[in-house]
C-alpha cells in the first residue's frame, strides 16, 4: 500500500517535470488549474494532506490536454457532512480488484474522473520478525540517472527544453481517481485516492500491495482518456507490471513515522542499508553453501568419531517459518465458494479459491469453478490451478479449458489413491468409450491417441463446442507416479516430464494458461509451478536472481496453501538445482562442490526433522488430517507427528470422499544421484495383512523421506537388523491387539449363545411358579 509520500518540488518545477507532447506533437509543460486548496511541498506528506495531480483539461473546461491540480489525498465520501477533513474513512488507497464494485469509487470511475498522482517517492514499512519488533521504514523512488541522490536535492537538475524535454529528477506517476466535494461555503474540494495492486517479486518482500505505476507516456495517455470504457481502463492497469530496475529504495530513519515531522532528513539514507537498492536474492545460493558446509562438517565428524555411523545433523527450516509468517497475514476472501449453491462444487471444504483470482465461467449453469489463475509476471508465466474434477463439475472443468484457450491439461494424481477417489474420470480412455458428452455446458470430449512413458502418459483429446461447432486439440499430460502428499521418485523423471510439457508449447505466452490439477490443486500442483517458474527465472537472470521462498509467497497470493508438505518443498529445491545444472553455463554459475552435495543438504534437513520435531515448511490447509483419519489411528498407541500446529480434523465428512479405510502399498526405495535415497513408502504390511505404521511416519500422511545412506556394509546390516526388530515388535503389538479383540468377540458370542436358553428357562420357571402359587391359593380357599 502507499501511506506516506514525499513531494518537495515547487509548483513551477512540477509544471516542467510533467511535460508531454500534445496532439500536434509539440512538447509543452503542464499548467496549474485553479483550486480552493493549496499544494505545499514537503518530504513527508500523509493522508488528508494535499498532493499534486494530473487530470484531463476537460474536467476544468480547459483547452489544454492536461492540467495540474491540487487535491486532498483521501477521497471525501459524497455523503459526508461538515468539515471535509474530518471524515473518518480510510480512502487514501483503493484496491484495483474491488474498485468497479465499490460504493465510493465506482461512481467517479463511471464518470471518467481518473487522475495521475505525482510524488518523488513514497514510504513503506517492513514488518519485523515478530510483532514486538519495530517496523523498518523504506523510501521507494524511481531509478535516477548516475550522480543523482534522492536525499540530496542539490544534485537534482532543473533543465527543460522543447527539444529534449525534462532532464531533471524523475518523479513517480501513480494511477488514481478523484471526486469533487462541495462545502457549505460553496468551495469545490478535489480529493483523490491512489490505486494499488498485488505486489510482484520486485517489492513483495517489503509489502503485498504497491501503487499502480504509469511509467510510459502511452500509459498516461490511456488512463486519462475519458472516452475509454471502464472495463478497458481497468484491463490496461491489470496488464501493467513492475520490472526490475524501475524502482530503487533505501532504509530511512523512524522520524518519518511522525506525519507532523517535515524535516528534509525524512528520506535521508540510514547506515543500516542491508537491502539497499536491490531485490532479495540468492537465498537458494546461500542455502546451498550452508548445506555444503554442513555436509563437509558431517564428513569431518564421521572421520573423528566412527567411519561407519553418520552423525545427527540439525538444521532449522527458516524458509518455512518465513513463508508461514508471511502467508498468515493474508486477508483474501473466499466468499463465492461459500455460497450455498457452490458448496457442493468443492472437493474439500477447506481448500477454496480466493475471490480476487478465481476463474469465472462465462456460460453454463453457474459461473463458479474451484480454480485460480496464478500469475508470475517477471517469469512470463501463468497457470490455472484447480481441484481434481468431481462428477458434477467435470463439465465446468472442460468449459474452463475451452474458455481460457488452454492448450494442455496437466494431471499430477491418479483417479484412486490409497483406496480414496481423488478425481473423477473426466476424459475418455479410448478403450470402449471414445467420446464423453457434457450437455450442461455444451462441450464434447473425444479421445484421439495416447503415448505412454515410464512415469507419465500423454494423450491427445479433441474438444468441441456444441454451440459453435468449433473444435481444437488438447494435450493431456498425466503424471502417474507422484504420490499424494509426496514427491516423485527423483528430480530427473520430473524434469523429463517438465521438459516434454515445455516442448509441447503448453506454457507459451501465445496460448492460454495450462490447467494444472492434482486432488486439491495445491500440493503437487504448487510444486510443479514453483519449479517451472524458478527455472525460467534462473535461465533468464542467473541463479542468484531467484529467491525461491519469495516466489512461493507470491504464488500463494493467488491460491491458498501451495506446497503442502516438508518433502514437497525440499523436492522443489532439489529439482530447481538439478534443472539449473542442465541450463547453459553462461546463465548459471553454481560452484561444483555445492552442486555435488545438494542431495546431502536435502538429507541433512530431513534427518533434522526426524530427530527433532522441526518447524514444518509452509503450512497447507488441514486437508491431510481430514483425509487420513482411520481406525488404525486410534489403535496406534504413540503416533509420531512433526506438525503439531495443524488444526483438528473437521467434525463433518468431506463432500464426495468415500469412507474407505486406507491401505498403503509398499514400494521399494530407489537410488538417486549422490547415493541419496528417496522413498515413498511410509507404511509396511505385516504377514496378517494389517497395515502397520512405520516410526518415520509424519502427520499420518504418505510423505517421502530422503535418507543419507550408510557408509559401510556393516552399518547396512545393522540398519536392516534394527528395522527387522522394529517390524517384529510392531507386528507383535498388532497380533496382541488382534488376540484381545478375538477374545472379546468370543466372549460376546458366548454371552449371545447363552442368552436365549437362559431367558427361556427363567421365563418357564416364573410361569411354573405362578401356576403353582395360584393352585395353592385355590386349594387353601376350598
Amino acid at each position: 500500500m502507499c501511506g506516506r509520500v514525499a513531494c518537495s518540488l515547487n509548483p513551477d518545477t512540477l509544471c516542467r517535470a510533467c511535460d508531454y507532447k500534445n496532439a500536434a506533437g509539440k512538447r509543452c509543460t503542464t499548467l496549474w488549474a485553479k483550486s480552493d486548496i493549496e499544494y505545499v511541498p514537503s518530504p513527508n506528506i500523509g493522508p488528508k494532506d494535499v498532493l499534486p495531480c494530473i487530470v484531463a483539461g476537460s474536467h476544468y473546461g480547459k483547452e489544454e490536454e492536461r492540467v495540474l491540480c491540487a487535491m486532498m489525498w483521501s477521497m471525501i465520501p459524497p455523503w459526508h457532512e461538515g468539515d471535509y477533513k474530518k471524515h473518518t474513512l480510510s480512502t487514501h488507497n483503493a484496491r484495483l480488484e474491488n474498485i468497479k464494485n465499490s460504493k465510493l469509487y465506482s461512481a467517479p470511475l463511471r464518470n471518467g474522473q481518473r487522475c495521475i498522482v505525482l510524488c518523488e517517492g513514497y514510504y513503506e514499512w517492513k514488518a519485523g520478525k515478530t510483532k514486538k519488533d519495530p517496523k523498518q521504514p523504506y523510501y521507494i523512488y524511481a531509478s535516477q540517472e548516475k550522480g543523482v541522490r534522492v536525499d540530496d536535492s542539490s544534485t537534482w537538475k532543473d533543465e527543460w527544453s522543447e527539444q529534449n524535454g525534462w532532464e531533471g529528477f524523475k518523479v513517480l506517476k501513480m494511477a488514481g481517481i478523484f471526486n469533487i466535494f462541495s462545502t457549505g461555503e460553496g468551495k469545490k474540494i478535489y480529493s483523490c485516492t491512489i490505486i494499488t495492486t498485488e505486489a510482484n517479486g520486485v517489492l513483495s518482500w517489503l509489502h503485498n500491495r504497491v501503487p499502480v505505476f504509469l511509467n510510459e507516456e502511452q500509459d498516461l495517455r490511456v488512463w486519462l482518456n475519458e472516452e475509454l470504457p471502464i472495463a478497458d481502463a481497468i484491463e490496461k492497469l491489470n496488464k501493467l507490471t513492475l520490472s526490475d530496475g524501475d524502482l530503487s529504495w533505501h532504509t530511512v530513519s523512524s522520524r518519518v513515522n511522525n506525519v507532523l515531522y517535515k524535516g528534509e532528513d525524512c528520506r535521508k539514507e540510514t547506515k543500516d542499508a542491508g537491502e539497499k537498492k536491490s531485490n532479495p536474492t540468492s537465498f537458494m545460493a546461500s542455502w546451498l553453501k550452508k548445506g555444503s558446509a554442513d555436509s563437509a562438517k558431517r564428513k569431518t565428524t564421521e572421520t573423528k568419531k566412527d567411519d561407519n555411523i553418520p552423525p545427527k545433523i540439525t538444521k532449522k527450516t527458516a524458509a518455512a517459518k518465513h513463508i508461514r509468517n508471511e502467508c498468515s497475514n493474508f486477508t483474501y476472501t473466499c466468499n463465492e465458494s461459500k455460497k450455498p449453491q457452490n458448496r457442493n462444487l468443492n472437493r474439500y471444504r477447506d481448500v477454496l479459491p480466493y475471490d480476487h483470482s478465481r476463474i469465472v465461467l462465462k456460460r453454463g449453469p453457474c459461473d463458479y469453478v474451484n480454480a485460480n489463475l496464478i500469475r508470475v509476471d517477471r517469469a512470463h508465466r501463468q497457470y490455472i490451478l484447480t481441484q481434481g474434477p468431481l462428477e458434477n463439475t467435470a463439465g465446468h472443468f472442460w468449459l474452463m479449458v475451452w474458455e481460457q484457450n488452454s492448450k494442455a491439461v496437466l494431471m499430477l494424481n491418479k483417479i484412486i489413491e490409497k483406496n480414496h477417489v481423488k478425481c473423477y474420470q473426466y476424459w475418455p480412455l479410448g478403450d470402449s468409450i471414445n467420446t464423453m458428452m457434457f450437455p450442461d455446458v455444451g462441450i464434447k470430449v473425444k479421445y484421439i491417441s495416447k503415448t505412454e512413458s515410464s512415469d507419465y502418459t500423454t494423450r491427445i483429446l479433441k474438444l468441441t463446442d456444441l454451440e459453435t461447432k468449433e473444435s481444437r486439440e488438447i494435450l493431456h499430460f498425466h503424471y502417474t507416479t507422484w504420490p499424494d502428499f509426496g514427491v516423485p521418485q527423483s528430480p530427473t523423471a520430473f524434469l523429463r516430464f517438465l521438459t516434454d510439457v515445455r516442448q509441447s508449447g503448453a506454457l507459451d505466452q501465445n496460448v492460454g494458461p495450462p490447467v494444472v490439477h492434482c486432488s486439491a490443486g495445491i500440493g503437487r500442483s504448487g510444486t510443479f509451478c514453483l519449479v517451472d517458474t524458478c527455472l525460467v527465472l534462473i535461465e533468464e537472470s542467473g541463479l542468484n536472481s531467484v529467491n525461491v521462498r519469495e516466489v512461493l509467497i507470491e504464488m500463494r497470493r493467488h491460491r491458498m496453501g501451495l506446497i503442502q508438505t516438508p518433502d514437497q518443498l525440499r523436492f522443489s529445491y532439489a529439482a530447481i538445482i538439478e534443472g539449473a545444472k542442465q541450463l547453459p553455463s553462461n546463465n548459471v554459475n553454481i560452484n561444483n562442490e555445492v552442486v555435488t552435495n545438494h542431495y546431502d543438504v536435502v538429507s541433512n534437513i530431513n534427518n533434522s526433522s526426524n530427530e527433532e520435531e522441526d518447524e514444518p515448511p509452509p503450512l497447507p490447509p488441514p486437508r491431510g488430517e481430514s483425509l487420513t483419519r482411520s481406525m488404525m489411528a486410534d489403535l496406534t498407541s504413540n503416533p509420531i507427528t512433526r506438525n503439531d500446529e495443524l488444526s483438528a480434523p473437521p467434525d463433518k465428512p468431506l463432500p464426495r470422499e468415500p469412507s474407505i479405510s486406507t491401505e498403503i502399498s509398499t514400494t521399494s526405495p530407489q537410488a538417486v544421484p549422490n547415493s541419496a535415497v528417496i522413498t515413498n513408502n511410509l507404511h509396511e504390511q505385516n504377514s496378517d495383512g494389517v497395515v502397520v505404521p512405520n516410526d518415520n511416519t509424519s502427520d499420518g500422511e504418505n510423505s517421502s523421506k530422503t535418507i543419507s545412506p550408510p557408509s559401510s556394509p556393516d552399518t547396512k546390516n545393522e540398519v536392516r537388523h534394527r528395522n527387522k526388530e522394529k517390524k517384529e515388535r510392531l507386528a507383535a503389538q498388532v497380533r496382541e491387539m488382534k488376540r484381545r479383540q478375538k477374545e472379546t468377540e468370543e466372549w460376546q458370542k458366548l454371552k449371545r449363545s447363552l442368552f436365549k436358553p437362559l431367558t427361556i428357562g427363567i421365563g418357564a420357571a416364573i410361569v411354573g411358579g405362578g401356576i403353582i402359587a395360584i393352585c395353592g391359593y385355590l386349594y387353601m380357599r376350598g
